[in-house]
């Protein structure tokens, strides 16, 4: 069976004996899509110079994010890479800040290469600064995620979105170096 489009075009569109139509379709995400065409797609990096920080069992806050802007940031994955297996990531949402310490200001990076887009002033990013053990500054929260990590790098789904005033904290606890990114896009 065949449906035309009914307008001469001569287009059709085939239906299988079971009445499915037949379709044929490129997939992409959604991070991918609105790097391609809104050029809206960044990624955060924990950022130590030695492209890793060291993690002891006392643990701590790793990075924070947090939306000023009036869009919304849709946090699509995070990814962490620890040397040593039974590292524990805890995510946190809106932890309270205070005072910020132990921590580098940190400015997310366009993932399309070819944009001169620029992340909002309005995004704050801090990632600990490899001082003490962990970013200081910050308290209560709730946690929304919590997973033991293999001695890997693990991308971990994380649709979670950021409306205004909303935020997100990567907590690690267990004696590892670790290198923590966080992707998310805003529109």
């Amino acid at each position: 069976m065949q449906i035309e489009d009914g307008k001469g075009s001569g287009r059709r569109a085939e239906v299988d004996e079971e009445f499915r139509l037949t379709t044929y379709s490129i997939n992409e995400s959604l991070e991918s899509h609105i790097a391609a065409t809104e050029y809206n797609a960044y990624v955060a990096n924990s950022n130590a110079a030695s492209g890793t920080l060291t993690v002891t069992a006392t643990g701590g806050k790793f990075l924070y994010l947090k939306n000023l802007t009036t869009s919304n940031i849709r946090v699509s994955g995070i990814g962490v890479s620890v040397d040593t297996a039974g590292t524990l990531m805890t995510v946190v949402r809106n932890d309270v800040i205070g005072t910020i310490a132990n921590a580098d200001v940190h400015t997310a990076v366009n993932t399309n290469f070819g944009s001169g887009k620029t992340a909002s002033d309005e995004i704050l990013l801090y990632n600990w600064d490899e001082v003490d053990d962990g970013m200081t500054g910050l308290s209560g929260g709730t946690t929304i995620g919590a997973v033991i990590l293999p001695a890997s790098f693990v991308l971990i789904p994380a649709p979670h979105i950021l409306t205004q005033n909303d935020s997100i904290t990567i907590e690690l606890k267990g004696a590892c170096e670790a290198s923590v990114h966080i992707r998310f896009q805003f529109h």
